[in-house]
């Protein structure tokens, strides 16, 4: 899985140190961001329609590496949980 730099920087910004990154798996966008202003000093996960701005439990000290992991497992929760759903019926 490929994931893409998405830092936006405000003009005349100096420092460009990535803090937000996107993969894409089958049309459905996973971001991680630990600049989020909802959510400062934090890693936080967006991945729509489940989460807009969810807390991945992890300081932005952490490396983006592993919150991109992080994200990655709660979005495969989310997902078995549906397919869950959806064998139940």
């Amino acid at each position: 899985m490929k994931w893409t730099n998405v830092t936006s920087y405000r003009q005349g910004q100096t420092d460009r140190t990535p803090t937000a990154w996107a993969c894409k798996v089958k049309g459905m966008k996973i971001a991680v961001t630990c600049s989020h202003v909802e959510n400062p000093g934090r890693w936080s996960l967006k991945c729509a329609p489940w989460f807009d701005v969810h807390d991945l439990d992890l300081p932005s000290s952490v490396p983006a590496e592993d919150a991109q992991r992080e994200a990655i497992r709660v979005v495969k929760m989310k997902l078995s949980a549906c397919i869950e759903q959806l064998e139940d019926q």
